[in-house]
């Protein structure tokens, strides 16, 4: 993932690689978070870098500062294998065998639906009805609709 300074960022099993481009056209890589295996970058409307790790919850990165959001209340945000910002600029995170979060005040907030609970969520996308798609592991999807409107799980 690159940014408009040249950089780019890459999410390795063995931390986030920052490559970049010096004076004399040589590149230059320094791992960021090393030791934590990263499965997704996303950079949202606000030009933060949003990393979901395997055993780290996700890191937010505004080029100084890394945040890491670990914790879902009660529940310690492990796997994440998918991240996403939706039209409204809302930021949701798909999670191994937990279902899916979302960014709240703050803090990620775990879904209450009892179908999504112990899923694994795999890819998220959204429709141009604002309808939020959720590919689960097998070959199940979820929708995922407004408030007030049902969602679905369709086999």
């Amino acid at each position: 993932m690159g940014d408009d300074d040249g950089k780019i960022f890459i999410g390795t099993y063995s931390g986030l690689d920052l490559i970049t481009k010096g004076k004399d056209n040589q590149y230059f890589i320094q791992t960021l978070l090393p030791d934590v295996m990263v499965k997704c970058l996303l950079r949202d409307s606000h030009g933060m870098l949003w990393i979901g790790t395997w055993e780290n919850g996700i890191y937010r990165y505004d080029g100084k500062t890394f945040v890491n959001y670990s914790r879902l209340g009660e529940v310690q945000l492990k796997k994440v294998t998918c991240l996403y910002a939706d039209q409204r600029g809302k930021l949701w995170a798909g999670l191994m065998e937990a279902g899916i979060a979302s960014l709240e005040n703050e803090g990620f907030v775990l879904n209450p639906d009892p179908l999504l609970r112990q899923a694994s969520i795999m890819d998220i996308i959204e429709d141009q009805n604002h309808t939020i798609w959720l590919s689960r592991c097998g070959r199940n999807l979820y929708v995922k609709k407004g408030p007030g409107k049902k969602n679905n799980n369709i086999q």
